[in-house]
């Protein structure tokens, strides 16, 4: 079976346009990429251990309050606070880590 020459042509010149075509691929370096991820993961990581501490210090006095007096208000605070941020602090961590992930993700790939 013989392949006519316009069909054969056809097919290498679409061939051909396409490698032109195409995106180049570029391995991007990881040093590189690694500063560009802890930039944006710092600047843009949600929490902290102070925003923590005030809420958990305002909820903790509201509920000690209610429960048990001015008393039990400042006890709650205390404690509210201190756990607030503990947690505050874990959740930037947290927030940090996914952001940098994605960041380096994102930067390799292009």
């Amino acid at each position: 079976m013989k392949i006519p020459v316009c069909t054969f042509a056809a097919l290498a010149v679409s061939f051909l346009s396409t490698l032109m075509l195409s995106e180049p691929a570029y391995a991007a370096d990881p040093g590189y990429c690694q500063s560009v991820a802890n930039d944006y993961a710092r600047r843009n990581a949600s929490g902290g251990a102070i925003s923590g501490a005030v809420r958990g210090g305002v909820r903790g006095g509201l509920t000690g309050r209610i429960i048990s007096g001015k008393k039990g208000g400042e006890k709650g605070a205390r404690i509210g606070s201190t756990l607030g941020a503990i947690s505050g602090a874990s959740q930037r961590a947290r927030s940090r880590d996914y952001l940098f992930q994605q960041a380096y993700a994102d930067c390799m790939r292009y």
